[in-house]
């Protein structure tokens, strides 16, 4: 069965504990800044006015003033990345700049629902580029002027249009000429999309323009970590039966596993792939810190600051329960009461869900004293991530398709197998936490009220994060997972694509009346 929204061989740092980004949504911030990076490289030329149009029955007409999808579209064109602070000002720089931008919602034909249309215009030039956000951050660019692509981000991409599909092979020798075994991506009639192993110089760029057949030639610049020379194009693994059989021909621990997926993937070597992840440690300390020491001001304004009060609650001892339960929850809402606040987060696996892992990780640390909690941080991201690239493979991250158990759930599961490995549990311990992880939550509806990332949001991190706790104590006081990890994500896929109801915010609490009349407020 074809699924959409799955990504094939997807990166650990890319795409399965990445980005780095404000929040409060991956998909509808990190993405749409993306698809702007995509579109500004793509159209080659200074922008002077440009429409950004999302589908009107799609999930950005309903949410994107309290996402700030408008903000991060167009600070992509301005070429700024999901780390800019300044992107929910964007658009006092483009008055400054003079530029011409209009925001509309408009009908699309076609079932995505988080469709972009962008048009541009500079230098007496036009362009439309249609694109959507695909959950996590990743990205696809569907369609330029008319004719369909498929550029991902993830390599430099040629889009050339010819005016005889008969002259193809011509145009691809040519082409070849210049940069080595390029790899086609699409051909489709008179359009071929290219991915390259490095971009192409204006010059280059221009020979191809001039070649007789040739009508137009785009260049899209990648906006991922690009892989090197030498690394491969098919997945280390697919599914969790290839990790067990890793596992047991190996005898590698889940956190290695992963390691070598991610070095097959991008061709980093391990000291490459540590920096990265030191990175995004450094930024998940912080995003805690600030959560639980700051006064965060939410940009819808409808919830409390749960994280901050709930944290002295059990400095006090005036919580029901004790121990790492209490801390690890206040953790969990602090860090995503900073993604509510657009902050810099994590984006492990979404930003929905961001503070899932951070909330687990952390306080499983605090609590176990580790010597060198470094070492431990690497193998238990590296162990969730291992988590992370079977499902986005098999599944989606993507909430509008299948409902919040794609995101805080499977960061619950992704937490629940990276606390079995810092336990020292066995691989198939850690994908039995997995899979009991995502049981207890299968069905859970995308619902965010009133369109903001508030209200369920923060409070089921907090209970995603118990759910991974309590689950990897289970598993490890020796309950084994009936059900296995792979069919445990058919069900969580098949559950949420097929219900009658879609997960684009369209329903659950997302319609209660409390929600439509705070809705009706932030207009």
């Amino acid at each position: 069965m074809e699924r959409e929204g799955t990504t094939f061989h997807p990166s650990i740092l890319n795409t399965v504990l990445g980005p780095i980004t404000l929040g409060p949504s991956s998909s509808h911030l990190a993405g749409p800044v993306r698809l702007g990076l995509l579109a500004r490289s793509i159209m080659g030329f200074n922008l002077e006015k440009a429409e950004v149009c999302f589908n009107e029955g799609g999930s950005f007409a309903a949410t994107y003033k309290g996402h700030r999808t408008d903000c991060a579209f167009v600070s992509g064109l301005l070429g700024w990345d999901t780390k800019n602070l300044k992107i929910p000002q964007v658009f006092d720089e483009v008055k400054a700049l003079g530029l011409d931008v209009e925001v509309k919602t408009e009908p699309y034909q076609g079932s995505h629902p988080n469709v972009v249309i962008f048009r541009g215009e500079g230098q007496n030039q036009k362009i439309e580029i249609i694109g959507a956000s695909e959950g996590g951050g990743a990205v696809s660019i569907f369609e330029i002027d008319g004719f369909k692509t498929n550029i991902d981000g993830n390599y430099p991409t040629l889009f050339i249009v010819m005016d005889d599909p008969l002259f193809a092979s011509g145009v691809l020798e040519f082409v070849n000429d210049l940069v080595k075994k390029p790899r086609i991506s699409l051909q489709e009639e008179k359009a071929i999309t290219l991915e390259l192993n490095r971009c192409l110089s204006q010059e280059e760029l221009q020979k191809i323009s001039n070649h007789q057949h040739v009508l137009s030639v785009y260049q899209a610049d990648p906006v991922f970590i690009v892989p090197k020379s030498g690394a491969s194009r098919k997945p280390y693994f697919t599914s969790s039966k290839e990790i067990l059989k890793l596992a047991e021909d190996s005898g590698k621990k889940l956190w290695e596993i992963a390691l070598s997926y991610e070095m097959n993937r991008l061709g980093l070597n391990k000291a490459e792939i540590f920096e990265n992840l030191d990175e995004m440690i450094s930024v998940m300390k912080q995003s805690l810190s600030r959560g639980i020491s700051e006064e965060l001001t939410f940009s819808g304004g409808i919830a409390k600051q749960g994280g901050r009060r709930l944290f002295e609650a059990y400095k006090e001892g005036k919580t029901v329960s004790s121990g790492t339960l209490p801390r690890a929850t206040a953790y969990a809402m602090a860090v995503n009461e900073v993604s509510a606040s657009l902050g810099l987060i994590v984006a492990a696996p979404t930003a929905g869900a961001c503070g899932v892992i951070p909330g687990a990780i952390f306080s499983v640390v605090e609590e176990m004293e580790f010597e060198v909690p470094e070492e431990v941080f690497y193998h238990a991201l590296l162990s969730a991530g291992a988590i992370g690239a079977v499902f986005a493979q098999k599944a989606t991250f993507l909430a509008e398709y299948c409902g919040c158990q794609v995101e805080t759930g499977i960061a619950s599961g992704m937490a629940a197998a990276a606390i079995v490995e810092m336990k020292g549990g066995t691989v198939g311990q850690a994908l039995d936490a997995a899979s009991i992880t995502m049981q207890n939550i299968l069905g859970m509806e995308c619902d965010p009220v009133a369109g903001l990332m508030e209200v369920p949001c923060i409070t089921r991190n907090a209970l995603g994060t118990l759910n991974a706790i309590m689950s990897a104590e289970i598993v490890l006081a020796g309950v084994d997972s009936v059900i296995p990890f792979d069919e445990v994500i058919d069900a969580t896929y098949e559950t949420g694509r097929f219900r009658p109801l879609q997960c684009n915010g369209t329903g659950g609490l997302a319609i209660t009346p409390t929600s439509k009349k705070l809705e009706k407020m932030q207009k």
